[in-house]
């Protein structure tokens, strides 16, 4: 794991991004948890951490650590999950991003540029994209051993710029939005 690179330049960060290679492959589970101690411990306060992985984590002892240090700095962690991961796995990586306030997104690999369009609303530029922040409105954990029906309304405003709607979810679950009555 690492070397951590640290730049506030978005070209170097983009060429860093752009140079990574992926060596062989086949090492699963991996050591992701150091991997997001390090990103976390050297990213700027109420940072959005993005986490993109085709494997389990070998050192989930470590997820206390990163939900500590994670709080601590108010960054939110947003997985974005490939592979196939077992129960366990994927209760580490719901509990990394519950814990935050961030998210996990599971994709296949020929979908990536359909996960990343979550990354930020579309109609936001690069010129004034720090100037908004993201609100988390409702987040709802539901047992999906007894399934019923059930209604959340938001309240939102003309100060909204955008609302993003996001459902993860394996099985049978829609999302319906409707104006003010």
């Amino acid at each position: 794991v690492g070397p951590v690179y640290i730049t506030g330049d978005p070209e170097v960060a983009k060429r860093t991004v752009n140079s990574l290679r992926a060596n062989g492959g086949g090492d699963c589970p991996e050591l992701g948890m150091t991997g997001l101690y390090l990103a976390i411990l050297n990213s700027l306060p109420n940072s959005d951490v993005y986490y993109f992985t085709d494997a389990g984590a070998k050192d989930i002892h470590l997820i206390f650590s990163v939900i500590s240090v994670a709080l601590q700095k108010e960054c939110r962690i947003y997985l974005f999950i490939s592979g196939q991961c077992t129960l366990t796995e994927r209760e580490v990586y719901d509990t990394l991003a519950s814990a935050t306030g961030g998210q996990r997104i599971e994709y296949s690999k020929s979908d990536i540029n359909e996960a990343i369009k979550l990354l930020r609303p579309a109609n936001v530029s690069e010129g004034n994209s720090s100037l908004l922040r993201d609100v988390t409105l409702l987040s709802v954990e539901v047992n999906t051993n007894h399934l019923t029906m059930k209604s959340y309304s938001v309240q939102c405003d003309s100060t909204f710029a955008s609302i993003t709607a996001v459902l993860s979810d394996g099985g049978n679950a829609d999302i319906k939005v409707f104006p003010p009555q």
